[in-house]
């Protein structure tokens, strides 16, 4: 009989403990902070952007007063950086004008 309830004791510690892991567990996957990429504005020419589209110094977390992005050309006006990845290494992911320019988030007029 002692044995009996030692068993049945130390199955309720198991079920308990597991009830508390997989809570904390379940509760650090909720808390998971969202990943917000990093836009970048093109404030290089215009004129040849193909050329300057790649090196990052033409690229800025701020945009030049002068440029709308709400156009439908083919330069690129901003492109958004996954959290994680630097500018350098975005464009050097995607590894062409072309490419940059079809995954820009939007266009210049």
């Amino acid at each position: 009989m002692k044995n009996h309830i030692t068993v049945k004791s130390s199955l309720f510690t198991l079920i308990l403990a597991l009830i508390a892991i997989s809570t904390v567990a379940i509760a650090a996957v909720m808390d998971k902070p969202t990943e917000t990429p990093t836009t970048y504005y093109y404030n290089g020419p215009s004129a040849d952007y193909k050329d300057h589209v790649m090196d990052p110094s033409n690229w800025d977390i701020s945009k030049k007063v002068d440029v709308a992005c709400n156009g439908k050309s083919e330069i690129p006006c901003t492109i958004a950086v996954p959290d994680g990845k630097t500018l350098s290494d975005y464009l050097q992911e995607l590894g062409s004008p072309d490419v940059v320019s079809q995954n820009a988030s939007s266009y210049r007029e």
